[in-house]
């Protein structure tokens, strides 16, 4: 699953240069190489702030506790 995250930054970050949007270049982590654990997390900010996402994450995570107390 490592290698699956770092070969998803690697692309999206050519798909970035590509687009002539090198604002968007995912830049190397000074901690390291981006474990998978930390794309989960990552990964989860971005879910529970969209619309809806935080029942969605809830859902998706096993947290019905927080599903049930967001409305």
């Amino acid at each position: 699953m490592r290698n699956r995250t770092e070969d998803f930054i690697e692309w999206a970050s050519d798909l970035a240069v590509g687009l002539n949007r090198p604002h968007e270049v995912i830049p190397d982590d000074p901690f390291g190489a981006l474990g998978v654990a930390r794309f989960r997390r990552s990964l989860a900010w971005h879910i529970a702030r969209r619309p809806g996402g935080l029942v969605a994450q809830a859902i998706q995570y096993g947290h019905m506790r927080t599903a049930m107390s967001a409305g």
